[in-house]
């Protein structure tokens, strides 16, 4: 729970929205305050999907930061084993391509028409969807193709995925009414993956399930994005959507990292959508950047402020409610992180 420095309980407001933005040096608090806002969430039954970029999500770490609903977590590590995504939407080999065209390719109409093509024989044969099998259908639509010209475009489709070829464990299918998630905590673990697979790998399924809850098949999911300084914000990305958009959805977007990264100011505009900004102590670099956020008149006070910040402190800027009443407040305020101790049920 979140309290302020009187022991005043703090309760975030959904205005604008639910998103959150946790920035802070690493052992400031940052996932011990995320188990604290997770398991308010479980509790009243939402589903959390966690895209874990650097391996601050695991097991042990929920363990450490005494989460309480352990009972309810899926860990998905495709490096370990194949890891079936499903998802319930009737358009899924063109959103599987929208994707891709967007993420990788970016332009060429003739090279969008051949991977529609390819991706529709891969679920007309009623295959999964997989980087081995987009490249092998590839490979023999070449071979198929008379035109040159035609050709030389699956051969450059061919070396775009090439460095994608080793996700092979990454499987994408329709979800059957079987397959539906009971509510609680799925963290896809991407961490040991190189740099360019990570990246593409949260961009690339964060559009899937974007997709998916814009055509009302699933509302209410919280998304949380480790390390989300990695992931592309511009306009048009499912990330910016999700920001932008979600509250027509009821979804909820977190993002967590040691620092904000080398954002141009379009991307940066992006970020003020989120409702809530959570500043444990930044690192130096971010000093003056995260006091101007709060408040750019008081620079100098906030960043003396953001230096003496302890352990399980942070500044809290956006809209909330103090204790019981029912006057938003959008004052800056200096808050601590506790356990939910008893406050919240484990079943």
């Amino acid at each position: 729970m979140t309290y302020d420095l009187e022991d005043n309980k703090i309760t975030f407001s959904q205005i604008p929205n639910s998103h959150i933005l946790i920035l802070g040096k690493s052992g400031m608090g940052k996932t011990f305050f995320l188990c604290r806002k997770m398991e308010e969430y479980i509790y009243i039954k939402r589903q959390v999907i966690i895209f874990d970029y650097s391996g601050s999500y695991t097991r042990e770490e929920l363990v450490k930061n005494k989460f309480q609903y352990l009972d309810r977590v899926r860990v998905s590590n495709p490096i370990n084993g194949s890891i079936d995504f499903k998802f319930v939407n009737n358009y899924l080999p063109s959103n599987i391509v929208n994707a891709l065209f967007k993420i990788i390719i970016k332009r060429g109409y003739y090279q969008k028409k051949l991977l529609k093509e390819a991706v529709n024989v891969i679920f007309k044969n009623n295959e999964k969807f997989s980087f081995p099998n987009l490249i092998r259908i590839l490979e023999l639509l070449r071979d198929l193709k008379e035109e040159e010209e035609e050709k030389k475009n699956i051969l450059h489709l061919l070396s775009k995925f090439d460095v994608y070829s080793e996700l092979e464990n990454i499987l994408i299918s329709p979800c059957g009414e079987s397959d539906i998630v009971e509510p609680g905590v799925w963290i896809i673990q991407l961490s040991d993956y190189a740099e360019i697979q990570r990246k593409f790998c949260v961009e690339f399924l964060a559009e899937l399930f974007w997709q998916e809850v814009r055509t009302g098949e699933k509302g209410g999911n919280i998304f949380i994005f480790d390390e989300f300084q990695n992931i592309d914000l511009k306009p048009g990305s499912a990330l910016s959507a999700m920001l932008r958009e979600g509250r027509k959805y009821q979804l909820s977007v977190w993002l967590a990292s040691q620092f904000l990264g080398n954002y141009d100011r379009e991307a940066v505009d992006t970020l003020m959508q989120v409702g809530h900004k959570i500043f444990f102590r930044p690192t130096e670099n971010d000093e003056k950047i995260i006091a101007d956020f709060i408040n750019s008149n008081e620079s100098k006070i906030w960043t003396k402020i953001l230096r003496k910040l302890s352990v399980g402190e942070a500044v809290l800027k956006g809209n909330y409610f103090i204790n019981s009443g029912t006057k938003e407040v959008e004052t800056p305020i200096i808050c601590k992180i506790e356990s939910n101790g008893g406050g919240v049920k484990k079943n």
